[in-house]
């Protein structure tokens, strides 16, 4: 997806997570189960936040 978004002359933040075996990562209420997914997943989140913030000045 990274590279489609770059193609279509957009942009995409730097980092990115990879979640092995997807189907089994989530519990019941769609948690993430490995506490250091999870940690990235809202490590991501603040950069996108963070990038965000700096394209709309």
């Amino acid at each position: 997806m990274r590279i489609a978004a770059r193609w279509i002359h957009g942009w995409v933040i730097p980092e990115q997570v990879a979640v092995p075996h997807i189907k089994s990562a989530f519990d019941e209420d769609g948690e993430l189960l490995s506490s250091d997914i999870n940690d990235r997943v809202l490590s991501i989140s603040a950069s996108l936040i963070e990038n965000t913030t700096k394209l709309r000045r």
